[in-house]
């Protein structure tokens, strides 16, 4: 289901850059890469220690300064267990934020710039720690850094696009073009021998020559028109929903990492809800389209995390956060489906399908995808269910702190489960 790849220029026409076509189904390929390099950093948490401590140059010496023993004290009482590393020369602007240091052991790096906010807003860099506790006590420290490998393959996504398909593409299609040319000309002065010996005026012989280089022309022209340009547009519409399915689960996961921050962050400080809000809202707007894709990356949008801030004691805040990953899934389930078109309507260009048949896969592709799709949602509802157990044993294996059992709230997980399990009973029946 959905498993279609990205097709060469001219199949059995030779061309002199063969090579390149190996390059065609590379970016294809990068989604499920940068999952599996992702899937490493979680494994082998060492790996994004080494980075980051070395591109910051992050220790545990450093200056005490009145400010970061403040920090240091702060720290103790909600994660006495998480370790300061810092750098105060050469890591400066970049904001603060926790990593592994092991697999239950973990940092928080403290760049000069937050000094300097604890100095002039103490309760607005206080908030900001509790949000990096709130990491801390969920276990993020792991897979946060992910987030960092979606985001460099974002950026670099069009420069990855133009040199691992646009051009290998151009360059072996022009070349086909080249070649098939050539053969049509050779084929053609072979005819036009033939006539000539039979006799047929020079005048006739170079009418025939012009009529046919027109029609070659024309109709080669034409197919790339057609259907070459028409059939690379939606080749490349394919790719960008390939990789918007293969990284929307783990993105809205990260996002589910930041909101549940912001939680706690709340909770710690139930009293100053507002100083929480004007630390959400000291967020930068992102001054272009590019910056604000590339933020929502690893962060979900300002607008959203302020809403479910300031309705953090509400039902509905509970429930829009217990559903995220749920409807991650149907998101996922709808970018296949269209990327299922894409491929589809290219059949439809080139005359393969027509419209009855191309609603009938769709239609069996969808049932096939909610079919298996069954099972995710049961276990969902099992993990709803027994949550506020399970959260109480994960703070306490991650951090080490004991926290009481949520009983506050599970009528909203209660009801959550309910309507997974509905979904998945539905959706095995199919």
């Amino acid at each position: 289901m959905f498993s279609i790849s990205m097709r060469a220029p001219y199949l059995g026409i030779k061309t002199h850059f063969p090579y390149l076509l190996s390059l065609i189904n590379v970016p294809r390929l990068i989604p499920s890469i940068v999952l599996f390099l992702g899937t490493l950093t979680v494994i082998a948490p060492q790996l994004r220690k080494y980075h980051l401590e070395k591109k910051y140059y992050l220790t545990e010496d450093y200056t005490r300064i009145p400010a970061i023993l403040e920090i240091e004290e702060f720290l103790k009482k909600y994660a006495p267990d998480i370790i300061i590393k810092a750098n105060f020369i050469r890591f400066r602007d970049e904001s603060t934020f926790i990593y592994p240091l092991g697999y239950r052991k973990t940092a928080i790096a403290i760049p000069s710039k937050f000094i300097k906010s604890w100095r002039a807003d103490r309760a607005g860099t206080e908030a900001v720690l509790l949000h990096e506790i709130g990491h801390y006590r969920n276990g993020d420290a792991l897979i946060l850094g992910t987030g960092s490998l979606f985001e460099i393959t974002v950026k670099y996504s069009l420069t990855i696009v133009v040199f691992l398909y646009i051009i290998p593409l151009t360059l072996v299609t022009a070349d086909q073009n080249i070649i098939l040319f050539y053969d049509n000309l050779a084929s053609l002065f072979s005819t036009l021998h033939i006539m000539k010996d039979t006799g047929t005026p020079n005048s006739e012989l170079l009418i025939y020559f012009v009529i046919q280089v027109k029609f070659i022309i024309f109709t080669r022209g034409s197919y790339l028109l057609l259907v070459m340009l028409p059939e690379r547009i939606m080749d490349l519409v394919f790719l960008l929903f390939l990789t918007l399915s293969t990284f929307i689960i783990p993105i809205i996961g990260i996002w589910c990492e930041e909101l549940n921050a912001d939680r706690f962050m709340l909770m710690s400080k139930r009293n100053d809800l507002e100083t929480s809000l004007k630390t959400l809202e000291k967020l930068e707007d992102e001054k272009s389209l590019k910056s604000w894709l590339l933020s929502q990356v690893s962060h979900p949008p300002k607008a959203l995390r302020h809403w479910m801030a300031l309705h953090s004691c509400e039902k509905k805040s509970l429930l829009s956060f217990i559903f995220f990953f749920p409807l991650a899934y149907i998101i996922q389930l709808l970018i296949l489906l269209i990327q299922a078109l894409s491929s589809y309507t290219i059949s439809y260009l080139t005359g393969y399908l027509n419209m009855q048949e191309i609603l009938e896969k769709l239609l069996n592709d969808l049932v096939t995808a909610m079919n298996r799709m069954s099972p995710y949602w049961l276990f969902f509802a099992i993990l709803l269910l027994l949550w506020p157990l399970i959260a109480v044993y994960w703070v306490k294996f991650i951090s080490g702190s004991s926290e009481t059992y949520n009983w506050e709230n599970y009528r909203g997980y209660f009801f959550s489960s309910i309507v997974l399990i509905v979904i998945s009973i539905f959706c095995y029946t199919l």
